[in-house]
């Protein structure tokens, strides 16, 4: 049985509230140790896997990164603790979702079962926003079937069954793949900000320029939340800011607002940004 517990966004958002809001009635002292401790139990989650969600904040994934965000976020600026940055928080959220993910692979099927039906699992876990499966993923999922299935003749009439070797074979590479094209495309989404940014003659995000952060922030899993994916934007704005060069201020500032106006899915007119 699962103790990490699936909760769609607005569920989410739910159980975020009451806890972040209990917590930030407490003192400083009291927000600066239960974010430690919070850190922690990330740590252990990663370390043990999702059996041990039961220490999670809503025994979720999802709820304890989204208090662990809210607690961050209300800190002053001369308050922020030094021992834990917002982009180690979304590194969390990152690792501590492909744990999960190779736990619910493990639970699909046992290691000793057919082998299409671990195919189907695969194929799952690479299912974007859309329902749309990734062809990097399928090319995975493919290569591997072929070494699955590969060997002696006698070894290709049992492949319908699969070996505890193969389905860890199949599992790390699926999962490899799915860190491979998450990193891909926060590439691609973080080069659309500096391109924005840096444009003279840009008022605002292109279509391109859009379809590439939201498809980072879907892939991520960011879009099941509204706090969720302005926690994503903020980091995304963070991460490509070193990158933008000896530009204008105010530059910033406008694609830094923008991102927070895409968050709440709010689309500029191409003609109606800051005139440069």
């Amino acid at each position: 049985m699962k103790a990490d517990k699936e909760h769609n966004g607005q569920t989410v958002e739910k159980h975020i509230a009451p806890i972040l809001n209990d917590y930030l009635q407490r003192s400083l002292r009291f927000r600066y140790q239960k974010l430690d401790m919070m850190r922690q139990d990330c740590d252990y989650y990663l370390a043990y896997g999702p059996g041990t969600g039961k220490y999670l904040a809503g025994q979720s994934v999802g709820v304890h990164i989204g208090v662990m965000r809210g607690l961050w976020n209300h800190f002053d600026d001369s308050q922020k603790p030094r021992w834990l940055s917002l982009k180690q928080i979304e590194d969390y959220a990152f690792k501590m979702n492909v744990v999960k993910k190779k736990n619910t692979l493990q639970d699909a099927v046992p290691y000793d079962g057919d082998q299409m039906q671990l195919l189907r699992a695969c194929n799952m876990l690479c299912y974007g926003k859309d329902g749309r499966v990734e062809p990097v993923c399928v090319s995975a999922i493919t290569n591997l079937h072929g070494v699955v299935m590969a060997g002696t003749p006698a070894r290709q009439v049992e492949a319908s069954r699969l070996t505890a070797h193969d389905k860890d074979l199949l599992m790390t590479e699926v999962l490899k793949t799915v860190n491979q094209r998450s990193q891909e495309m926060l590439d691609v989404a973080e080069n659309a900000v500096v391109e924005r940014a840096t444009d003279p003659g840009a008022r605002a995000f292109s279509p391109e320029q859009r379809k590439a952060i939201e498809q980072a922030a879907d892939y991520g899993g960011y879009h099941d939340s509204s706090m969720g994916r302005a926690a994503f934007y903020d980091a995304l704005f963070n991460s490509a800011v070193s990158r933008m060069g000896d530009i204008p201020l105010t530059w910033k500032s406008d694609v830094s607002a923008e991102l927070r106006e895409l968050a709440k899915g709010e689309a500029r007119d191409l003609v109606a940004g800051l005139h440069r």
